[in-house]
């Protein structure tokens, strides 16, 4: 083993020299550490312009439901705006899922964003506030509570996104057990949904996993 020794005399620097470039050395690093990373804290958090509200944008996504044991394919796209019986813009979201076509209205307030099945306000039933943090929750109205629970990296048919945001929506409805999870890519939007819920009154079960086939973002 060869052991290699400098000696600052030798390398033409003076110990006073020396001193003073450690010393500068470490407030250098001691400034690095305590700065804080904008790249980093930036991808802790997903913004309301992150999510995709232009009229045209699509996706396409694979169902699988564990109840009736079949796969199916779901088509999501944004046709246009309608007003809500306030008086405020709201987008149309169009679903054709198994030969059948729904509408979801969903209105952007400030960093809010709200999915409604009419254009009533009352009808509210998903609700998403911005910036998403791991660890933000906030309740909703009809009562339960709604959870950022983490980021992580999430495999579909689409591909491997590496940063996503988990969602749990948990209703506190009586005899409703079960909620949904979000799977939320910036400037992509769903990359993943689960609903799993039992409906212990009228004993119907959901178990059904929507994942991202294909999109397109306009815009």
């Amino acid at each position: 083993m060869v052991t290699l020794s400098f000696r600052a005399g030798a390398l033409g620097v003076s110990r006073g020299t020396r001193s003073v470039m450690n010393v500068r050395l470490f407030v250098l690093l001691l400034i690095a550490l305590l700065l804080p990373h904008e790249g980093n804290a930036s991808r802790r958090k997903m913004y309301v312009g992150n999510f995709p509200v232009a009229v045209g944008s699509r996706w396409t996504y694979t169902v699988r439901d564990s109840v009736r044991h079949r796969t199916d394919t779901a088509y999501v796209r944004i046709i246009g705006s309608k007003p809500m019986s306030d008086g405020k813009k709201a987008s149309m979201w169009r679903y054709r899922y198994r030969g059948k076509l729904d509408t979801e209205y969903v209105a952007l307030s400030g960093d809010t964003v709200t999915f409604y099945r009419s254009t009533e306000r009352q009808s509210a039933h998903i609700r998403f506030i911005f910036p998403l943090v791991p660890g933000k929750h906030w309740s909703l109205h009809p009562p339960g509570s709604t959870e950022v629970q983490k980021i992580m990296t999430v495999e579909t048919p689409a591909g491997v996104f590496r940063h996503t945001f988990k969602v749990r929506q948990q209703p506190a409805v009586r005899n409703f057990v079960g909620g949904t999870s979000f799977w939320l890519e910036p400037w992509v939007g769903f990359v993943q949904i689960h609903y799993k819920s039992i409906d212990t009154i009228n004993n119907q079960e959901e178990d059904s996993l929507w994942q991202l086939l294909a999109w397109t973002i306009k815009k």
